[in-house]
């Protein structure tokens, strides 16, 4: 519709209408982006600054210049946070474009890697790997991948396809969610005491001691989410109507099973490394909409970003909101997903 109004324009005119609102548009991206960046970037030199002992801005600037070798204690200080925000940041990210590629593919904002159970897979499947192993977590986090696409592939058998507008696929999800949750308590009543207390504090989502597995995230990262980029124009398409993009040329089928792919995978990798944190698949897509004003867009690298702050955020305010206690990143999120929800169902009630 916007293409034939503006075409419409320049037959009047007789003016590239098309190619001034085309520059515009691209200003305005690179406009939010460029918030988005400096915005990104403040939040975590916050991230680093604040904690148990409080850093100026000074020593900041001083450790990203590697300055502080003269002071052990704040150097050991330093790397700890550094670690953590390294592991909230690619996390975030991952998050982030996984709930994006998924609310597009199924055209519902309810269906992300948390609420369909996708993340829950793989925190039960690297569970029973912790299980059999002590060290499961750190050597074979491809368990993570492995249990969500298996749970992508359950979902998908059992609601028969994604639907038209996905509810068949979220509904499904939800009981899914449900029976692996299950399992995950079962598991967890089996442990002693010690070991059920820190299995625990992984499900609710913990950074602390996870760099471990940074690495193959990154890594993940680096590869998975180029390829989220370069679909994000077909997605667009996909996510104005099935039709439409259909008759424009798109393999609507090969599209959506290689977005849930590259979903899967990025969960999986997250999960693996922190636990299955909640909400963030879900808001950041939402908000990157919001801070583009555009109802029906995709963009990956917006919700990414956006992910990667609600993750640095939430672990953040868990380490100083109580000073002789730490809050776990997920139940940060997990206080505030419900207000999300409920703030979302009664901005639109369509909306979902």
């Amino acid at each position: 519709m916007v293409a034939y109004l503006m075409d419409m324009m320049n037959w009047f005119t007789g003016g590239d209408v098309t190619a001034s609102w085309r520059l515009r548009q691209r200003r305005h991206l690179l406009r939010v982006h460029g918030a988005l960046l400096v915005a990104l970037l403040l939040l975590a030199g916050w991230s680093l600054k604040v904690g148990a002992v409080d850093l100026s801005w000074r020593q900041i600037v001083a450790f990203g210049t590697m300055r502080l070798s003269e002071s052990p204690s704040l150097q050991l200080l330093a790397e700890f946070r550094w670690a953590r925000l390294q592991t909230a940041f690619w996390a975030g990210l991952s998050f982030g474009v996984a709930g994006c590629l998924m609310q597009t593919v199924t055209h519902n904002r309810l269906a992300t890697p948390d609420v369909v159970g996708v993340s829950d897979g793989a925190g039960v499947m690297i569970f029973m790997g912790l299980i059999v192993g002590a060290d499961m977590l750190l050597g074979q986090w491809w368990l993570g991948v492995l249990g969500a696409l298996l749970t992508v592939l359950l979902i998908l058998m059992c609601a028969r396809g994604i639907g038209a507008h996905g509810q068949r696929f979220v509904l499904v999800g939800i009981g899914v969610t449900a029976l692996l949750r299950a399992v995950l308590e079962l598991l967890l009543s089996q442990q002693e005491l010690s070991h059920a207390t820190a299995l625990y504090l992984w499900t609710l989502g913990s950074l602390s001691s996870r760099s471990e597995n940074l690495l193959p995230l990154m890594i993940g990262c680096v590869v998975l989410i180029p390829f989220a980029m370069v679909l994000q124009r077909a997605l667009t398409i996909l996510s104005l109507d099935r039709d439409v993009a259909i008759s424009l040329g798109l393999h609507v089928r090969s599209l959506n099973a290689l977005a849930l792919c590259l979903a899967m995978l990025l969960a999986g990798l997250a999960v693996g490394v922190c636990g299955p944190i909640v909400f963030v698949a879900l808001a950041a897509p939402v908000l990157a909409q919001l801070s583009l004003n555009r109802a029906r867009s995709v963009n990956v690298l917006a919700s990414g970003l956006i992910g990667a702050m609600i993750v640095i955020g939430a672990d953040t305010i868990g380490r100083v909101i109580y000073p002789t206690q730490e809050l776990p990143a997920g139940v940060i999120c997990n206080v505030l997903a419900g207000v999300f929800i409920l703030w979302l169902l009664w901005r639109k009630p369509s909306s979902t």
